[in-house]
């Protein structure tokens, strides 16, 4: 996958317009992640690409002070040249991206399932070490753990991307699930994969 860099218009990702409110960037995440979700295009690179994509965009644009931060980096960008401060600080403009986001260094993203099952994740370096961590099953955003024992041993924090359907609030799976207003009166039965894996009928 192409990882997003300082140089791509997370708007444009995202479908929306910079001035799009808080709820405007949910609203199209969670239309756009569901069109572009691979359980829904099965064998789909460039699908699957496009969601995670959408899932780097989202994680920061719904964080306002990582939006903020975005803004103003966007605002540089389209600047020429830019400014020196920055030539002297950063060597490439996606270094500066990643400073700011976390995308590169310790900071390692991982999926909403991946953070609810726990499991092993394989970290590659910048310098192309692999580092191997067994996450626990439900780590909370920005949790982190040492790679191991030793001194000097390096510190992952792990960043969880959203999903499209399920949050989580507290030790509690939501999901919010669209019926109609006869449904709602009357009752119905859903079936649903959770992100564990398991069918359920709700």
């Amino acid at each position: 996958m192409s990882r997003l860099t300082a140089l791509d218009d997370l708007y444009a990702v995202m479908e929306i317009e910079s001035s799009a409110s808080a709820e405007d960037i949910k609203i199209a995440y969670r239309r756009l992640a569901q069109q572009h979700h691979p359980d829904r295009n099965p064998g789909d690179d460039q699908a699957e690409e496009r969601f995670k994509q959408l899932q780097q965009a989202y994680s920061i644009l719904s964080d306002p002070e990582r939006r903020a931060k975005y803004d103003q980096l966007r605002t540089l960008t389209h600047r020429e040249p830019i400014p020196a401060v920055m030539d002297d600080l950063f060597s490439s403009i996606g270094e500066f991206f990643e400073e700011i986001f976390g995308s590169g260094g310790n900071v390692v993203h991982i999926s909403f399932e991946r953070a609810l099952q726990g499991g092993p994740v394989v970290i590659r370096g910048k310098d192309g070490s692999l580092t191997r961590i067994v996450l626990p099953p439900g780590i909370k955003n920005k949790f982190r753990i040492r790679a191991s024992d030793e001194p000097g041993a390096r510190v992952f924090t792990f960043r969880i991307l959203p999903h499209p359907v399920f949050t989580r609030k507290r030790n509690n799976l939501l999901m919010r699930l669209s019926v109609t207003a006869l449904d709602a009166l009357l009752g119905c039965a859903r079936t649903i994969t959770d992100p564990y894996g398991d069918v359920l009928t709700v």
